[in-house]
């Protein structure tokens, strides 16, 4: 598996259609920003007639598409709309209804479909932790989560033990596994059990309760790798102090477990 730092890089591309269909009902109806909003949806494509294959959940090289459908064509306002991994902001992009439906003259039943467009450069990190913060003449409509799954043909990803070590070896076998440390020895977090493909994971180590980012690094799984091993390891340049100490594991962004040892 590849030890890295996961950088996350996509473009944003927005655009307006104008659709003939009715949508949804009246009271469905959300006034924001001075427009009329029917709703949002979360899709893998698109047609003239609107969202297919809808679902808030895609895979890590999938193009997510997030609509707004508006009643009616307005021929002014703008539509926002901020994406962000975590607290990590993604990309943002506005469109201005005026350039779309400037020149369109407003039918009963015709409504406005925005669509947003966001397509990974590298596939997307695992997580359920992604959001689009849309907003209406900068009135807020809504934060809209959406989640990416593991790629369909790779193993499900299980995390079967944990151990805290001074050492280990290259079958991930703990040496000398402990919860008790000198101040000059490395800590060496090893995990088995079976990784699927695109599964990565990353460690907190806390000292005395204080993150540090002396030890950062990610693991991905850039195959499948059934009953297999992996590991974490930190040693401070400055040794670590006398005391109680933690290091969290996680999964995809999900937390794994906390464990603790002591520095003597």
């Amino acid at each position: 598996m590849k030890k890295n730092l996961l950088v996350l890089a996509c473009t944003l591309i927005v655009f307006a259609i104008i659709l003939t269909s009715c949508g949804g009902g009246d009271s469905n109806i959300t006034t924001v920003g001075g427009l009329k909003i029917i709703g949002t949806t979360y899709s893998k494509d698109y047609t003239d007639e609107g969202p297919v294959d809808l679902t808030d959940q895609f895979y890590p090289t999938d193009t997510v598409f997030l609509s707004v459908e508006i009643k009616g064509r307005p021929d002014t306002g703008t539509i926002s709309a901020e994406a962000y991994w975590k607290d990590q902001f993604i990309d943002s992009v506005d469109v201005d209804l005026a350039s779309v439906n400037s020149d369109v003259i407003i039918s009963i039943g015709e409504n406005t479909y925005v669509y947003v467009s966001l397509t990974p450069s590298n596939p997307w990190p695992i997580s359920s932790h992604y959001k689009f913060m849309v907003s209406v003449n900068d009135e807020r409509l809504g934060e809209f989560p959406f989640t990416v799954i593991p790629p369909a043909d790779a193993i499900p990803s299980v995390v079967n033990s944990v151990t805290l070590a001074k050492d280990v070896d290259a079958n991930f076998n703990a040496i000398d596994p402990t919860t008790v440390f000198q101040a000059a020895d490395p800590v060496v977090l090893i995990a088995k059990g079976d990784f699927g493909r695109d599964t990565w994971f990353n460690v907190q180590w806390n000292i005395a309760g204080t993150e540090t980012s002396d030890c950062d690094t990610v693991i991905k799984a850039d195959k499948d790798y059934p009953d297999d091993g992996l590991f974490f390891s930190c040693a401070p340049e400055t040794g670590w102090p006398d005391g109680d100490h933690n290091v969290t594991f996680f999964m995809n962004d999900e937390l794994v477990g906390t464990y603790s040892f002591h520095i003597e």
